[in-house]
């Protein structure tokens, strides 16, 4: 972990700039600056899934999510979202996880996809997914509620780490990956930083495992 945290020194201290301020990106929003429609109609805290991941994109590697699937998502089995005021981090447990190649983690992401549907979901839970190369993978469009948090879905982003960190310590590239995403979501969503959570602060679960919920707490700093 020592490297982990070399390289994220300075991002939780506060040191690293992730693009413009929380403080100024409100404003702008306020003043009505041209790009940053919201995403859904009468939606209040929320700009449109390609505004948020341009703004992504401008700090870490994104895979659009035509590269892990062509599989569409069932917009009739989904609830429109209307804003976000919460971020959940979550572990996909089960197996161990150590893919790096790019093929091998669409596989594994195609692979959650289908467990969700199985399940009869519209589609893959979680709106953003973080391998172990740090690459962050799109997953449902945030303008739909996601299906992560039993009973806590409204207003929640859902972010997952593959891998079981209950069993395996998450790779130095994927906590910087984290740390920025959940940066970038703050300030694009206006999430107060309380209210970033990891999945057993509101459920019962080891999840998002012994070895990264220790590392959720600096996410409200960033």
């Amino acid at each position: 972990m020592g490297v982990a945290w070399f390289f994220l020194e300075g991002v939780v201290s506060g040191r690293s700039n992730v693009g413009v301020s929380r403080r100024r990106f409100l404003a702008m929003v306020a003043g009505g600056v041209p790009g940053l429609a919201l995403g859904v109609p009468g939606a209040r805290g929320s700009v449109s899934q390609a505004e948020v991941l341009a703004y992504l994109r401008g700090r870490v590697e994104v895979m659009p999510r035509a590269s892990w699937t062509s599989i569409p998502a069932r917009e009739d089995q989904m609830v429109g979202a209307r804003g976000f005021t919460r971020l959940t981090i979550h572990h996909t447990g089960a197996g161990l996880n150590l893919h790096l190649m790019q093929d091998q983690v669409a596989s594994d992401i195609e692979n959650i996809l289908g467990a969700h549907h199985r399940r009869y979901w519209g589609d893959i839970g979680y709106h953003f997914l973080i391998d172990r190369a740090g690459r962050v993978w799109e997953g449902r469009s945030l303008r739909y509620v996601g299906a992560h948090v039993s009973e806590a879905n409204e207003e929640n982003v859902g972010v997952v780490l593959l891998g079981n960190f209950e069993r395996q310590r998450p790779a130095p590239q994927q906590l910087l990956s984290m740390h920025k995403v959940a940066g970038a979501l703050r300030s694009c969503l206006a999430i107060p930083p309380h209210r970033v959570y990891g999945h057993r602060d509101l459920g019962r679960t080891l999840c998002p495992g012994r070895f990264l919920y220790g590392t959720v707490g600096a996410l409200r700093g960033v």
